[in-house]
């Protein structure tokens, strides 16, 4: 006993001790992996939610005069429904509408499985992302934008079916600026080839020196 307290072999059976000991190396090396993978997730390739929260809207950018369709992945439908939740709009059989919502077009041709890829986001909630037409024309020029810490912004109109909290159907309109509107699509274009989404190093050079543009492959916020 040390200072009114019992000491561990008075608490518990000496036969016990070793393996208390056990799981609590165990409990330690446990969390001292998932502690790595956690530091691992920061520091690897960044996700469309990472990029989106380390940037902020640029002001909204007029004529929205390009409307296409979110291509929606079944994980996008709990974002939907958590949309509509917060509009407290309830999702029934027959539809229900989200209309003239503000949304952020979120690039990440830092992730070599999705070179193009552009992101939907309402506020945090992804809820989709760009046909891949559109995602090869855009991704170059937003990325562009986004080494800034700026986001492009579009409007998007939200149809859900269902039951409210469980969204079965949805579809994502979107009304989107011009490519050439988005900042530094003219410097894109003098740069490189839009379509194959990438900038010739002597003229990226160029307009680095110019510009101050990042090097290639240089992620928001790293």
């Amino acid at each position: 006993m040390l200072c009114g307290f019992p000491s561990l072999g008075e608490l518990v059976p000496d036969a016990f001790i070793p393996e208390l000991l056990h799981q609590h190396a165990h409990h330690c090396r446990a969390k001292q992996v998932e502690h790595r993978r956690h530091l691992g997730q920061q520091a690897g390739v960044p996700t469309f939610q990472s990029v989106a929260a380390s940037c902020r809207d640029e002001p909204p950018r007029q004529p929205l005069s390009v409307t296409t369709q979110a291509v929606l992945a079944p994980t996008d439908l709990a974002g939907i429904a958590a949309l509509f939740a917060q509009a407290q709009t309830a999702v029934t059989a027959e539809g229900a509408t989200l209309s003239n919502e503000h949304c952020r077009l979120v690039p990440n041709p830092w992730n070599p499985a999705v070179p193009n890829g552009v992101a939907v986001f309402v506020g945090t909630t992804m809820v989709g992302r760009l046909p891949a037409d559109l995602e090869a024309t855009y991704c170059g020029p937003l990325a562009q934008l986004t080494s800034k810490g700026l986001l492009a912004t579009a409007v998007a109109d939200l149809w859900a079916q269902g039951a409210p909290g469980a969204v079965t159907s949805a579809r994502v309109t979107l009304q989107l600026p011009e490519v050439a509107a988005t900042e530094l699509a003219h410097l894109w274009d003098v740069a490189g080839d839009p379509a194959a989404g990438a900038c010739g190093e002597t003229q990226r050079a160029t307009l680095a020196k110019c510009h101050q543009l990042p090097p290639v492959g240089w992620p928001p916020g790293g």
